[in-house]
């Protein structure tokens, strides 16, 4: 009888551990593994889906057509690949290809952000509108400016601040810092959040 009193004892303390290992796992991995989770699950895109209900990236302008065609090609759903938290549409499932063989190679600088405000250390959070450049075999987009000209941002990036010379770098030096807020805003798959730099930003455009 007291072995059995004994057993059942034993046994009871042996669940109990149990239970006890299992609330501080569970208490360990709150604490360690949730606030990870959840910054993955807010974790926002740096690629400029502006004016996208879908995450759709740079105004649903096929990358791959900047360089192959030289020209702004809008893309079509039905091709379509994921990456870098943005949806990307193209033309042709050859430029899908292209795109899924080097998409680094094909994407725009800057997550198809404002070339010309990146190099005033600013994100406008607007889209894109097919105006471009391409140089060294990088692609650089454009909105349109504060009066709603095509190319006047564009125009703007050749001819003020010492145009792409100068810009180009000035943009590489803020991009880390630019891309990191972004990414740190969250849900921002419609869109981007302005950014507001040390001077004037867009504000500075004709």
């Amino acid at each position: 009888m007291r072995l059995l009193v004994v057993s059942s004892i034993n046994a009871t303390l042996l669940h109990l551990y149990q239970v006890k290992s299992i609330r501080w796992a569970a208490i360990f991995l709150a604490v360690w593994f949730l606030p990870v989770l959840s910054s993955l699950a807010l974790a926002g895109t740096f690629v400029n889906t502006a004016g996208s209900d879908d995450g759709t990236a740079i105004s649903g302008y096929d990358t791959v057509a900047f360089f192959t065609a030289k020209r702004a090609l809008q893309g079509k759903p039905e091709f379509s690949a994921e990456w870098a938290g943005a949806k990307w549409l193209f033309v042709s499932a050859e430029n899908l290809a292209l795109f899924k063989a080097g998409p680094e190679q094909y994407a725009p600088q800057y997550g198809g952000h404002c070339a010309w405000c990146v190099s005033e250390n600013c994100i406008c959070g607007r889209p894109v509108n097919g105006a471009f450049e391409v140089i060294e075999g990088k692609l650089y987009l454009f909105p349109r400016g504060n009066k709603g000209n095509y190319v006047g941002t564009k125009n703007a990036w050749w001819s003020t601040g010492g145009g792409p010379a100068r810009r180009i770098p000035n943009s590489d030096k803020h991009w880390p810092e630019l891309k990191a807020q972004l990414e740190a805003q969250g849900d921002n798959a419609k869109g981007a959040r302005p950014i507001a730099g040390p001077g004037a930003g867009m504000g500075a455009l004709p």
